[in-house]
């Protein structure tokens, strides 16, 4: 799991539009002193098993937050996003990602935080090895 949040973060970070757009990218949660926008992300991981151990094969579940200030900050930035994931697929330190689907996207508005927030799932399909 450490290899694909690894690589998920190298993608979101090292995406030039996302960079110029955002002030952090972090796992989990934003640290107080970070500015908007922001982008936080997670990783679950369930592999799969045959009877007789790991079958190689594994899902993930990975799930971005795109925070800020304006609605139009956080649509504009979850293009970018859209952009930047397409290129997770591939080999990374021994992990294959085979492809990744779109799970759920949902705009949510933090009213206690006066903040805009897309959160979007993706399943990452990959193997180990």
């Amino acid at each position: 799991m450490k290899k694909l949040k690894e690589k998920i973060y190298s993608t979101l970070s090292t995406d030039i539009a996302l960079a110029a757009s955002t002030q952090a990218i972090r796992p989990i949660k934003l640290e107080k002193k970070d500015n908007l926008p922001a982008i936080t992300y997670q990783v679950q991981v369930d592999p799969d098993h045959t009877f007789d151990g790991e079958s190689g094969f594994a899902q993930a579940l990975a799930e971005i937050n795109i925070y800020a200030k304006k609605q139009s900050q956080t649509e504009s930035i979850f293009q970018e996003l859209k952009a930047a994931i397409v290129k997770l697929p591939g080999s990374y330190a021994g992990i294959r990602i085979h492809n990744l689907f779109t799970r759920r996207v949902i705009e949510d508005f933090e009213s206690t935080e006066d903040e805009f927030r897309i959160n979007v799932q993706f399943t990452i399909n990959f193997t180990e090895g």
